[in-house]
C-alpha cells in the first residue's frame, strides 16, 4: 500500500515513528512536502493516482498540497475536514454544545467575562479548596498551555475568552480513533517516587494539572470505565451526524476524558489531531490505517 504523510511539521517524532512503522510493515510511506521531489509526481494534474492513502497529520488543510484530480474515492484521505473544530477549544465546545447526543458529556462553558465571574463567585462555590473554574488564555494550546485554574477566590481575567467549568477527577484517560473505531486507550499515571518528598500543596497542583511537566505519562492500553467508553463512543456518533448536515470533521484523532468514580461521571476536554505516539501507541495507529487504507 502506498501512504503520503502530511505532518503539521516536518520535525515531528511522531509522524516520523509513523512513517517508519508503516514501512517496517511492508509498505510505501513517505513525508508530502514541498521541497519533496514526490511532490512534483502528485501535483502534476494529469497525472491519475488512484489507491493512495493520505494522512493529514495534525495539519490543518490539504490545499496546495494534493491537487483537486487526486481528491477522489479511488484514494483514502485520513483526517481531512475543518480542523478547528477540533483544535481551536472555543470551537470545538461551540460545535459540541448544541449535538443533544454529547453535550451531557462536555463541563460547563462560558464565553463572556461577567458570565464567568458569576458562576466563579456563585454561592455555591464559597469556601471550596478546589479550583472552580479554568482559564483558556490560549485556544490551541498543548500540554496546558496558557491555562489558569481558578478558585472562588479568584477573578477571571479579559486575557481570555473561554472558560470552562474545572472537573474533579479521579483519572484522565486518552481515547485514539480512526473513523469509526476507538482503536487505542491509555490512562494517565505517575510514578510514586515523583511525589516523594513533594508538599501536600505542590502535590495538589500536579494533580490539578496533569501534564508532561508535571510528571504524568499515557500507560499502555487499558479498560475503559463504562461512562468514558460512552462519551468517546457518543462523540464519534455526533461527528457522523455533523458529517450528514455537511460539517466534515477529521476522523483521526485523541479524547482527553476525565472521569469522576465518586459520581460515575465523564467529561471530555478536548481533542487532539496529533497526539503523542509511543512504540505501542503507533502500531495501532498504522494497523488501523493499514486496515482502513486503500490498495493499488
Amino acid at each position: 500500500m502506498q501512504f503520503s504523510i502530511i505532518p503539521y511539521n516536518v520535525r515531528s517524532a511522531s509522524a516520523k515513528l509513523l512513517k517508519r512503522t508503516l514501512q517496517r510493515k511492508g509498505h510505501s510511506a513517505v513525508f508530502l512536502g514541498q521541497t519533496s521531489p514526490r511532490v512534483d509526481r502528485l501535483l502534476s494534474e494529469d497525472r491519475t493516482l488512484t489507491g493512495h492513502n493520505f494522512i493529514l497529520w495534525g495539519g490543518t488543510t490539504l490545499n496546495g498540497w494534493v491537487p483537486p484530480a487526486v481528491m477522489t474515492e479511488n484514494n483514502r484521505f485520513f483526517g481531512t475536514g475543518t480542523a478547528s473544530h477540533l483544535t481551536n477549544k472555543r470551537e470545538f465546545f461551540n460545535t459540541f454544545r448544541s449535538s443533544d447526543i454529547v453535550s451531557s458529556y462536555l463541563p460547563r462553558v462560558f464565553y463572556n467575562l461577567d458570565d464567568a465571574n458569576s458562576f466563579l463567585h456563585g454561592a455555591n462555590q464559597a469556601g471550596t479548596r478546589y479550583p472552580v473554574l479554568v482559564e483558556r488564555q490560549v485556544l490551541n494550546g498543548t500540554n496546558g498551555d496558557g491555562i489558569l485554574f481558578l478558585k472562588n477566590t479568584d477573578t477571571a481575567t479579559r486575557l481570555a475568552n473561554l472558560w470552562t467549568q474545572y472537573i474533579r477527577k479521579t483519572h484522565e484517560y486518552r481515547v485514539h480513533v480512526v473513523g469509526n473505531d476507538i482503536i487505542h486507550t491509555q490512562i494517565k499515571k505517575i510514578p510514586t517516587a515523583s511525589l516523594a518528598g513533594v508538599t501536600e500543596e505542590a502535590k495538589q497542583d500536579i494533580f490539578t494539572l496533569r501534564n508532561f511537566d508535571n510528571g504524568w505519562r499515557y500507560s499502555t492500553d487499558t479498560d475503559l470505565p463504562g461512562p468514558v467508553f460512552t462519551a468517546a463512543s457518543s462523540f464519534i456518533s455526533a461527528i457522523n451526524r455533523k458529517r450528514t448536515t455537511g460539517v466534515h470533521i477529521p476522523d483521526v484523532y485523541a479524547l482527553d476524558i476525565v472521569y469522576n468514580s465518586r459520581h460515575a461521571c465523564a467529561y471530555i476536554l478536548e481533542a487532539n489531531r496529533a497526539p503523542g505516539l509511543s512504540e505501542v501507541t503507533v502500531e495501532k495507529y498504522a494497523d488501523a490505517f493499514i486496515a482502513n487504507g486503500v490498495r493499488t
